[in-house]
């Protein structure tokens, strides 16, 4: 399971390899799969969102954001109240944070592999840096928390409250992964547990010594969008790609635009 990271809105979007799932030039199946995003995203904010809790434990709950998914390719969800508080506590952290100096930033680390496992990744990436977005200005930090609690990157106390913050909310995503998987699986008429085994185990504790989440929490910074400076026709802020993740959870900002796509017809 992976997630990405209003307080009371979640988009849950299941990942794909390829849209088109064959070798070759993709930009067809991208721009049939970008308008079909485009049309959904459009009515997001008219969407009833389906509760976490209730698609979790209610067949017909479940029956109905699985259609959803499928249809659309991903769903509003409404997180629990339990919740809210994690998020208003990140969303705070993350923006002192990123108003920190470039210098402090680095100084948790480039974006690179960490734990017992060459393919788990934590760090911070700077604008300019390469990647998806760099062009851009984007910037983010990817926090992971290992078997023994420890938050990673180190060095989060750059911020008093940041690595509590990431901890907490990673532990609420990663139990909504856990319910998610689990209703689509059943959706599917699989076993439970058929996608959660081969992920993360549900208590972060039962992980191997020295391993760490395969879950991510990205904690996103995009360059201002104001009235004067929107993007123009040939100007993307994050470009073409393909989440590495099963299933990402995005948690929406109710007090800016976002989750856009613009398909290749304009």
């Amino acid at each position: 399971s992976g997630h990405v990271r209003a307080a009371a809105r979640v988009v849950a979007m299941a990942g794909r390899a390829r849209p088109d799932g064959l070798p070759g030039d993709p930009a067809a199946g991208l721009r049939d799969r970008a308008e079909a995003v485009a049309q959904g995203l459009g009515a997001l904010h008219a969407m009833t969102p389906h509760d976490l809790d209730a698609v979790a434990a209610d067949a017909d709950a479940r029956a109905r954001f699985c259609a959803e998914l499928r249809r659309r390719g991903f769903a509003a969800v409404r997180a629990p109240a339990r919740m809210h508080a994690s998020v208003r506590g990140m969303r705070r952290a993350a923006a002192a944070f990123f108003a920190l100096p470039p210098a402090v930033k680095e100084g948790l680390g480039d974006f690179t592999w960490v734990g017992s496992s060459s393919s788990v990744y934590a760090g911070y990436r700077r604008p300019g840096a390469g990647g998806s977005g760099a062009a851009s200005g984007n910037e983010f930090v990817e926090v992971r928390v290992a078997q023994d609690l420890r938050v990673l990157p180190e060095h989060l106390s750059v911020v008093p409250g940041l690595a509590e913050a990431a901890r907490d909310l990673v532990g609420h995503l990663h139990a909504a992964a856990h319910a998610l998987l689990g209703a689509m699986a059943e959706d599917l008429g699989a076993p439970g547990d058929v996608f959660t085994r081969a992920c993360d185990p549900r208590a972060i504790a039962d992980m191997a010594p020295g391993a760490a989440l395969s879950s991510a929490l990205r904690l996103c910074h995009y360059p201002g969008q104001g009235p004067d400076s929107a993007p123009g026709p040939s100007e993307v802020l994050l470009e073409e790609h393909t989440d590495s993740t099963f299933i990402t959870l995005s948690l929406l900002d109710p007090s800016c635009p976002g989750l856009q796509v613009r398909p290749a017809a304009g």
